[in-house]
């Protein structure tokens, strides 16, 4: 049906979800979050397919910006870091190392930390190097996904490769997981990856994970703690500057 301005108005369209292959069927009562709106009449075609209110809506650089303080806090902020649709995040100093040769998922494993000096340190391939943002963050009723950024990515360098789906209710800093294919230089409060924030359709309790949340440090892997181990004794930071000193 079209109005009398001659375009298809809203209630001629239906809501379909989005099918891998370009498959799509009509979305269910309870909506879907990634959909596209296709007109039952045949619009022109710059107006075939357009995202459908409240499905899937990602945040825009000026809504992060105008919900600072509500929804979401960045600490932290500079307005210079906004992209049309997120927010870039720094790599602070220092990074951590596993030191085993078999990561175990079961228990914890032991870790080195290690400083990025101002002139730069050289990661090189076949290392995890985690490390953490300057910033911290807390959202509310939004869920946050933190990604690497394009320009670090054509350098070789990878940031969060396993994901970055963040859960709503998440207040803390953000350990960074990273790997290279080639060394590659970085730099300490380099702007290494990005922040973006997309709408949450229906209720969720806030994320009060016992693990990660609050975090304020580089954040090894609890998933031991899933599996049923008790690491409220366990010491794994290994410090070999301390153990020289010991030794002397």
């Amino acid at each position: 049906m079209k109005g009398k301005s001659g375009r298809n108005e809203p209630n001629s369209a239906e809501i379909y979800p989005i099918r891998r292959g370009g498959v799509a069927t009509p979305a269910d009562k309870t909506g879907r979050i990634f959909a596209v709106t296709r007109f039952k009449a045949d619009p022109p075609a710059s107006t075939l397919y357009s995202l459908g209110p409240s499905h899937g809506m990602i945040l825009s650089g000026r809504e992060i910006q105008s919900r600072m303080g509500n929804d979401l806090t960045i600490e932290p902020f500079d307005s210079d870091r906004l992209n049309p649709n997120s927010y870039n995040l720094s790599l602070h100093d220092e990074l951590l190392i596993y030191e085993e040769v078999v990561l175990d998922a079961a228990a914890p494993n032991r870790y080195r930390r290690i400083s990025i000096p101002a002139d730069g340190l050289t990661l090189q391939p076949g290392t995890l190097y985690l490390g953490r943002t300057t910033e911290s963050t807390e959202t509310r009723s939004l869920v946050p996904m933190v990604t690497g950024r394009s320009s670090l990515g054509r350098l070789g360098l990878f940031v969060n490769p396993a994901g970055g789906l963040g859960h709503a209710g998440y207040r803390g800093t953000w350990t960074l997981e990273m790997y290279c294919v080639q060394p590659v230089r970085i730099y300490p409060f380099v702007q290494v990856c990005q922040i973006a924030y997309f709408e949450l359709t229906g209720p969720c309790d806030d994320y009060c994970s016992d693990k990660y949340q609050n975090s304020s440090d580089i954040q090894p892997s609890l998933l031991h703690r899933e599996l049923g181990f008790d690491d409220s004794t366990a010491q794994l930071e290994l410090s070999f500057d301390d153990a020289i000193r010991t030794a002397r």
